[in-house]
């Protein structure tokens, strides 16, 4: 496990470590659960250490000082010391299911026989009997081991797998949670977060739509019967795959009604108390789209359907099952599950836990958003950088982070540059400060409807969610990223600012819908035409004298044009400007792997299969003689002398790309070499350069860019 940079907190800047180490961090906050790595790969992950949870307590005592009085400050540090040591005891029984994804180009994946004997083989040492339980829906297997490994057993029984050339990546089937809420007894009817000055202005945004035709999948603990939600309610599936996890007494299923998700004491870990059933998905499901029945509680998107995917039970939910209920929302194929009806224009994902974007996490989502469906998640409630947090840190997702009643930061919230927006998630310290939501009265199984207060990132997720239905309603056509864009563009600004980035500003439904809409630019006054001013009649003029003929005079000798440079920002020192990137935090500034300056781009590194891509566009002289120049570093930790990352530059002409030229982790240690690639094939076309890094899923690679330059005579 590598210590993450505090110059690049998305990944390592300098080493990485294999893919079967490569799981993520522990983490702990006032108000979150995290997900479980093993005692081994804890040991190499600092984070993981009670030293730094007393560290991450006295950062977060320090930030709060002028904010609460001492005694809060430390009751926050003695709820963060107590959030670890939870941790540590549920992590304390190990694993025993591990995804495994085989490489496309392996005939052997597809041999249940083959898959087998690897398997067996590599359990073997510690009396195991490996069994396939299924295929997810992004190609990966699933396989039970029976029993639980944990520590080095877990380390070394990843790695042994691993080693089979037809392997991909191996990878524990973690638990994630839902992201923590503070349930309050007595709750106010005050929906400030739709209407109050510091809400979402829900009611300018239902001037134009109520959601009518927008389906939202909430990813979450399933949605109980509530009279506020049934009219908006489709068909949805349970793919809690573990029985003992459901708390219905069987496995997957097409009933996506939540059952709790309570547990007793030392169910969920040595140790772990006994809880009662949160209600999660029917709070998050309220906000969204409760109906307006002038009774209870009314969501964000009135109008709009939700589709119930259950995913989260009891002690939380395994990575394979959330994958497979991501995919199948968006309306992917998940083997043995009938397809889903009503695709989702957008899901809510209040969950998730401390680590890097995990590989079965993010081909979920891409799938998902290849589909046209937009994803909403969670910051987290760690009061800690979100770029440490899943699935708040994978790509191609909308980041929430939370505000209070005074539209300022949460104190529990979640921050850093993946978060895109904030929305209100509340804080219950405070009568009616809280988020007012659907829930069920039931202790451990369903009773009857209720209504409850709860605050976290989990409750901001939803408005934005409910926010993104009412622009699909408005606008079918718009893209995940059109999407996204949007929320960012039409947000206001957080009141007070932040002293820790949290997005783009707090969003604002009115603004955004009218953007979906096309209707965002009022339109401009008529400028009065100016009245023109008499031309006067020109004075007749006498005849010119004759003038010689000049002598001709010789034509010059050609001399070459002065040599121009294309390409904007080419050392990144200005940020990413003009430069369009599918992922974040590209560009390093620290100096410490620049060419020059203090800056460069810095592709992948994560040791799981990424792909990052730059551009630039320019137009290309006609008849110019075009070089394409940059330096490239490249730095891996791959041990064999094969091409398994690779960057590559290619150029559209609009049409095709052409890829001119590709590198490797074969050229690691040889420091910033200069490289040129001839262009001159796209003489007066108007092009676009790609930069493009992609990474498997086993050792990391770095590729630094810098110094780019299209000189063209």
């Amino acid at each position: 496990m590598m210590t993450p940079s505090t110059q690049h907190p998305h990944r390592a800047q300098d080493r990485s470590a294999p893919r079967a180490r490569l799981i993520g961090a522990i983490g702990a906050g006032v108000a979150s659960l995290a997900l479980a790595i093993p005692p081994a790969m804890a040991q190499a992950a600092p984070t993981v250490a009670k030293s730094d949870v007393s560290a991450q307590a006295q950062s977060f005592v320090k930030k709060n000082a002028d904010k609460q009085s001492h005694k809060e400050a430390l009751e926050a540090k003695k709820q963060l010391q107590a959030k670890q040591d939870m941790i540590e005891k549920l992590n304390a029984d190990g694993y025993d299911r591990f995804i495994v994804t085989y490489k496309k180009s392996e005939r052997a994946a597809s041999k249940a026989t083959t898959r087998a004997q690897a398997w067996q083989k590599a359990g073997k040492s510690y009396g195991l009997n490996a069994k396939e339980l299924r295929k997810t829906a992004t190609g990966s297997h699933v396989i039970d081991l029976g029993k639980n490994l944990k520590g080095k057993q877990a380390d070394d029984f990843m790695k042994k797998l691993a080693a089979d050339p037809a392997v991909e990546s191996v990878e524990p089937d973690i638990r994630l949670y839902a992201t923590d809420l503070n349930p309050q007894d007595e709750y106010w009817q005050n929906l400030w977060g739709l209407n109050g000055s510091y809400g979402v202005n829900a009611q300018d945004a239902w001037k134009h739509t109520q959601g009518k035709g927008s389906v939202v999948a909430v990813v979450d603990t399933g949605i109980t019967k509530h009279p506020d939600l049934d009219a908006n309610v489709l068909p949805g599936y349970d793919f809690i795959s573990d029985p003992k996890s459901s708390n219905d007494g069987d496995g997957r299923d097409n009933d996506g009604t939540d059952s709790g998700d309570w547990n007793d004491a030392g169910e969920c870990g040595l140790g772990s108390g006994a809880s009662g059933s949160s209600w999660h998905g029917s709070h998050v499901a309220g906000t969204i789209a409760a109906v307006a029945d002038s009774q209870g509680v009314v969501g964000v998107a009135p109008e709009a359907k939700i589709v119930p995917v259950r995913v989260l039970g009891k002690c939380g939910g395994r990575l394979s099952d959330i994958a497979d209920g991501v995919a199948w929302a968006a309306g992917a194929e998940v083997q043995g599950v009938p397809r889903n009806e009503n695709p989702a224009d957008v899901i809510n994902m209040s969950l998730g836990g401390r680590g890097m974007c995990q590989a079965a996490y993010q081909e979920a989502i891409n799938l998902a958003t290849s589909r046209g469906t937009t994803i909403v998640v969670a910051a987290g409630n760690e009061s800690s950088n979100a770029g440490m947090s899943q699935p708040a840190n994978c790509q191609g997702v909308v980041t929430v982070g939370a505000t209070d009643k005074n539209g300022k930061p949460s104190h529990y919230t979640n921050y850093g540059d993946v978060v895109d927006i904030s929305a209100p998630g509340g804080d219950t310290r405070t009568k009616g400060g809280g988020i007012l939501s659907t829930v069920n009265s039931g202790d451990k199984s369903p009773v009857g409807p209720s209504y409850a207060e709860y605050q976290g990132t989990s409750m901001a997720t939803p408005h934005v969610a409910g926010i993104v239905a009412l622009m699909k309603s408005a606008n079918p056509e718009m893209t995940p990223a059109q999407v996204e864009q949007a929320l960012k563009d039409t947000s206001k600004p957080v009141n007070g600012g932040c002293s820790q980035p949290c997005g783009q500003g707090l969003v604002d439904a009115g603004r955004a819908v009218k953007a979906a809409a096309g209707d965002d630019t009022p339109a401009p006054e008529p400028i009065p035409e100016p009245t023109p001013e008499p031309t006067p009649e020109p004075e007749p003029s006498p005849e010119p004298e004759p003038t010689p003929e000049p002598e001709p005079t010789p034509e010059p000798e050609p001399t070459p044009g002065p040599e121009k440079q294309l390409i904007v920002n080419g050392g990144f020192e200005g940020g990413l400007i003009p430069w369009t990137t599918n992922v974040r935090d590209l560009v390093m500034k620290d100096g410490s792997h620049a060419h020059s300056g203090n800056s460069s781009a810095a592709f992948n590194g994560w040791g799981y299969r990424s792909t990052y891509n730059l551009d630039q566009t320019v137009t290309v002289p006609a008849n110019a003689t075009a070089t394409l120049s940059y330096w490239l570093k490249v730095r891996s930790d791959e041990p064999f002398p094969y091409a398994r990352d690779t960057f590559k530059v290619l150029v559209s002409d609009g049409t095709n790309w052409t890829v001119l030229k590709t590198h490797s982790n074969v050229e690691k240690d040889r420091g910033y070499q200069q490289q040129q690639v001839d262009l001159s094939q796209f003489a007066g076309k108007k092009i676009t350069v790609r930069f493009l890094g992609e990474e498997d899923s086993y050792y990391s690679t770095i590729f630094n860019l810098d110094d780019v330059a299209l000189n063209v005579k």
